[in-house]
């Protein structure tokens, strides 16, 4: 929506948004969404879109569609049923300087997805126990959570690394 005049700027169906980050590095941010079906059930990948020409359209910059899952997908859902929108981004710093990133699940593992060579891509994972998922992000960690043990991993440009032992709650 236009802040000014109220008016729809640009719209997508079958989508659900789970906010913005610029992960293609060019100055301007994706709105980064994953499908849903018209039983609005969730489907596989992740989508990043900008505003594209003059009268507002979306375009489509990079997809996810091998069943990457960001942190709303499994997070505990609301009262009227709609998931917790929750965008794992951070920022990570590497040979080019600070670039932002996301974090994603898929198959059991957290993936780090940053841009690269002009596609969105995992460049480290950690394997996840059974049940866990991201409790908190930081700058530069991520704390893990399975509800009996916590896990805090470091996260770089290219890497997702245990910072320590587990320690039980």
């Amino acid at each position: 929506f236009d802040g000014r005049s109220g008016a729809l700027d640009a719209s997508l169906t079958d989508a659900f948004a789970h906010g913005w980050a610029d992960l293609d590095g060019n100055g301007r941010p994706e709105l980064i969404v994953s499908p849903v079906s018209p039983e609005l059930s969730w489907g596989p990948g992740l989508r990043g879109y900008e505003l594209g020409c003059a009268d507002g359209c979306l375009e489509q910059r990079w997809a996810l569609p091998h069943g990457f899952a960001p942190a709303a997908t499994l997070a505990s859902y609301e009262r009227d049923n709609l998931p917790t929108a929750r965008l794992l981004r951070t920022s990570v710093t590497g040979a080019g300087g600070s670039q932002d990133a996301l974090l994603g699940y898929r198959e059991g593992a957290l993936h780090l997805l940053r841009a690269e060579a002009g596609a969105l891509q995992s460049v480290a994972t950690h394997p996840l126990a059974e049940g866990e998922s991201v409790l908190e992000l930081g700058a530069g960690f991520a704390l893990l959570s399975d509800g009996r043990e916590l896990q805090l991993v470091e996260v770089g440009a290219d890497s997702l690394s245990p910072a320590g032992p587990r320690i039980p709650i």
